[in-house]
C-alpha cells in the first residue's frame, strides 16, 4: 500500500497545454551592433526601436463615433472639461457657462442644456446613471448631481461611463 502512494506523489503530473490564441508579432530588436567591438545592441537603441513598433503590439481602441452612446458621453465629458461642471438645481446651464451633467448630455446629442434630450441623448444619460449607480446611491442624474460638492466624481463617473460605452460598442 505505502508502495501505491509514493507512486501517485512522485509520478508526474500531465502539464495542461496553453491554448493558442492570436500570437503576438515578434518583439522587435536590433541585430547590429551600436558600439563597435559589441555583440549585443545599446539598450537605447533597443529601446528606441521598440517605441518605433509599439503601435503593432497594442491593439487601436474603438474610436469616440463607435456608437451614438459613446460618442455622446465622450462629447459631454470634452464640454465640462472645456467648460467647467455645475451643480446647477432646476437649470443645466450656469451662467459663467458651466454645465451641469444633463446639460451636457443634452449639448453633446446636439440640443440645448434646458430643453428635453433626444432620444440619443435620453439612452446617453440612463447609461450614465447605471454607471454611477454601480458607485453610488443616486435615484436621478440631476440630484446625483446637484448633491456632490465638486467636479471630481461627475468627471470621473462620465469618464467611466465613456469607456465602458466605448467598450461594449453602445
Amino acid at each position: 500500500m505505502l508502495t501505491r502512494i509514493r507512486t501517485r506523489i512522485t509520478a508526474p503530473q500531465p502539464t495542461p497545454t496553453p491554448t493558442p490564441t492570436e500570437p503576438l508579432p515578434p518583439a522587435p530588436c536590433s541585430t547590429t551592433p551600436s558600439h563597435p567591438g559589441t555583440s549585443t545592441p545599446h539598450p537605447a537603441d533597443t529601446a528606441a526601436e521598440t517605441l518605433r513598433n509599439l503601435d503593432t503590439l497594442i491593439r487601436p481602441t474603438a474610436p469616440d463615433t463607435a456608437s451614438p452612446t459613446a460618442a455622446i458621453l465622450a462629447g459631454a465629458l470634452h464640454l465640462i472639461e472645456q467648460r467647467g461642471w455645475a451643480a446647477t438645481g432646476r437649470t443645466c446651464h450656469h451662467p459663467s457657462g458651466a454645465l451641469c451633467l444633463l446639460g451636457a448630455l443634452r449639448i453633446a446629442a446636439g440640443g440645448t442644456p434646458n430643453t428635453t434630450g433626444s432620444l440619443d441623448s435620453t439612452r446617453a444619460a440612463a447609461f450614465l446613471l447605471d454607471v454611477i449607480q454601480d458607485h453610488f446611491d443616486a435615484d436621478t442624474l440631476p440630484s446625483w448631481n446637484d448633491t456632490q460638492p465638486n467636479g471630481h466624481h461627475p468627471t470621473a463617473m462620465l469618464r467611466l461611463a465613456t469607456n465602458r460605452a466605448r467598450t461594449l460598442g453602445i
